[in-house]
């Protein structure tokens, strides 16, 4: 039976972490966006959607940062 070998690619891992956080942007940007839509039609009011709003963009940013370090760890073994 034939050995198997392993081909790794190097990755380029500026590109990786700007496509990742490009995909984490989008996501977020749709978040805001149902956000923005349920202010309109359950009357949020503005102190309620600026908290939500800050939720979203404080999560979003630590999530990238915690995510790009899990993937690169997994691209390095």
């Amino acid at each position: 039976m034939p050995v198997k070998k392993e081909v790794r690619k190097e990755v380029n891992t500026a590109e990786f972490g700007r496509k990742y956080y490009d995909i984490v942007d989008v996501f977020s940007q749709k978040l805001m966006s149902q956000i923005v839509e349920l202010k309109n039609d359950s009357q949020l009011s503005d102190e309620v959607m600026v908290k939500l709003s800050n939720v979203v963009m404080q999560e979003s940013t630590s999530f990238k940062d915690w995510g790009f370090d899990q993937l690169v760890k997994v691209v390095k073994k």
